[in-house]
C-alpha cells in the first residue's frame, strides 16, 4: 500500500497538551492519566453487600442449578462484594460445619458436603481446613468447578493474609 500515507494519521504525543476546554471530561479523553482501582475478588458465598449504587446479579446457570437443587442452608451468590459476617451468623456457620462433619462421615464419597463443609470453614475464616475440603471435593469429583474456584480464592486469601502478617510485624 502507500507507506507516504502513513504520516498523515499518526499524531504524536505532547507531553504538555494545551487544554482548549475548561472541563476535564471534554477534548482528548486518552490522554487523562486516572487511576484505576482494581475490584475485590469474586467468591461463592450466602452473604453479599448490599449496595445503593451497584445493582448487579452475577448468574452462571450450574450455581442456579445448585441452588434450585435446594442442598445448601442458602442460596449461593457470585460476588465480589462480600458481607461481613455477624456473630449470629458466625454461630450458624458452625453449627453448619458440625452437622456437615457428621454428614461427611456418613457419606465419605459425596463432593458436595465436602464443599459444603469446606464453604462454612471459610465464612468462619478457618482457611487451613477450607482448603483441604475443597482438595478433597475436587478428588472425589474432578468436574465439580466451584471447589476449584473456592480453593483458589481461599488460597488467595491465606497468601494476602500472611503477606499482611509479614508487614505487620516488620513495622
Amino acid at each position: 500500500q502507500e507507506y507516504g500515507n502513513y504520516r498523515k494519521i499518526v499524531i504524536a504525543d505532547d507531553s504538555e497538551v494545551d487544554q482548549r476546554y475548561k472541563s476535564d471530561y471534554r477534548g482528548r479523553v486518552q490522554d487523562r492519566n486516572v487511576t484505576i482501582k482494581l475490584e475485590p475478588m469474586y467468591a461463592l458465598t450466602y452473604y453479599e453487600k448490599l449496595s445503593d449504587v451497584k445493582r448487579i446479579v452475577h448468574y452462571h446457570k450450574y450455581i442456579e442449578e445448585l441452588n434450585h437443587s435446594k442442598l445448601f442452608p442458602k442460596p449461593l451468590r457470585i460476588t465480589n462484594m462480600e458481607a461481613p459476617l455477624t456473630e449470629e451468623q458466625v454461630r450458624f456457620h458452625f453449627a453448619l460445619i458440625d452437622a456437615h462433619t457428621s454428614d461427611v462421615v456418613a457419606d465419605e464419597k459425596n463432593a458436595k458436603k465436602r464443599f459444603m463443609r469446606g464453604l462454612d470453614f471459610y465464612l468462619v475464616q478457618d482457611f487451613a481446613s477450607s482448603i483441604d475440603d475443597f482438595t478433597k471435593s475436587i478428588l472425589l469429583d474432578d468436574t465439580f468447578f466451584p471447589a476449584y474456584f473456592m480453593r483458589a480464592l481461599v488460597r488467595y486469601k491465606q497468601l494476602e493474609y500472611k503477606k499482611a502478617e509479614a508487614t505487620m510485624s516488620e513495622g
